[in-house]
């Protein structure tokens, strides 16, 4: 999956990035290949969707579990994995203030480290 601008303008330039996509995700996009366009470019109506999913289906422990506070999961999943700061910046999309040098981590680097924190596709999927 790669994170472009089509039509807009990301946040940052380290926003525009490639991810490999695995497990859920994976299985999500090869149902949905075309993603969901009602949502794009309405991330505040996608939070409140799911958010409302989340709180309906009594998926939040507490009123702090968010769908953002999926992105710190993320990244706290990808410590736990040993994956190097650098590859956790970059699949983050964070701005480091560190000189660029070389292309960054490989795809398949990327996807070494995210296949160790996949979570599984349901068998609905």
């Amino acid at each position: 999956m790669k994170i472009l601008p089509e039509g807009r303008r990301l946040k940052t330039a380290d926003s525009q990035r490639e991810i490999p996509l695995v497990g859920a995700a994976l299985a999500a996009m090869k149902k949905r290949p075309q993603g969901f366009p009602r949502y794009r470019d309405k991330s505040s109506n996608l939070s409140a969707v799911v958010n409302k999913f989340l709180l309906n289906n009594d998926l939040r422990p507490t009123k702090d579990h968010t769908v953002y506070s999926l992105r710190h999961s993320f990244k706290d999943r990808l410590i736990a994995a040993e994956a190097p700061d650098s590859l956790i910046d970059n699949l983050m999309g964070h701005k480091t203030y560190k000189p660029k040098y070389g292309k960054g981590p490989s795809l398949e680097l990327k996807l070494k480290y995210l296949q160790r924190i996949a979570l599984q596709a349901p068998a609905s999927l």
